[in-house]
């Protein structure tokens, strides 16, 4: 595993240290090299961003990407982590988040909600944390299941859509459209 280094400021002393290694001589908090580390921002349900430490918040921004995320709850809804949505028809229209209850929300103050590509949504995979495969500091309520994605596949000659699976280290297949159950949703928006 590649080490990554970073440097802390803190008061009296220039600190380097290995985001594999907890603590710097005393010098870091875990507060402090988590927030370091991310590269995510939590947002409220304006859109407006909120320190690392806050309990509550709708959205995350990728900070790398400019993509916004929505943050999945744990209220029974639309919304919420546990919730899946159909097949086939899912993949191709059904549940686009532009029928999704967040485009009519104005989650976070926007109305142009998508379903990832399976690129974009690879992008929060983890291999190094356990099940889900995700940051679940900045994604809570996170399943540890497939997702779906707007990204169309040959499967052996059939019409399939990829997903992404937050599980066993992360990884993308191609599911052909016979091979379809109900699967979880990651609304995203922009981008660079």
């Amino acid at each position: 595993m590649p080490h990554l280094a970073r440097s802390l400021v803190t008061p009296g002393f220039l600190c380097l240290f290995v985001l594999a290694v907890s603590g710097c001589g005393g010098g870091a908090t875990t507060e402090e090299e988590s927030e370091l580390a991310s590269h995510y921002t939590k947002l409220d349900d304006g859109g407006l961003g909120l320190p690392a430490s806050a309990g509550n918040w709708t959205c995350v921004r990728d900070d790398e990407t400019g993509l916004v995320w929505e943050n999945k709850t744990d209220d029974g809804g639309p919304r919420d982590g546990s919730a899946l949505f159909g097949g086939w028809e899912c993949a191709t229209s059904e549940c686009a988040p532009e029928n999704y209850t967040v485009n009519v929300q104005g989650l976070c103050g926007y109305d142009d909600w998508r379903l990832p590509s399976a690129s974009e949504l690879s992008t929060l995979l983890n291999a190094d944390w356990e099940s889900p495969t995700i940051d679940e500091d900045y994604f809570q309520n996170t399943a540890s299941h497939l997702y779906w994605t707007a990204t169309a596949c040959d499967a052996g000659g059939v019409a399939g859509v990829e997903v992404v699976a937050f599980e066993k280290g992360g990884y993308t297949d191609c599911l052909r459209a016979n091979e379809m159950s109900g699967y979880s949703i990651r609304a995203v928006r922009g981008g660079n």
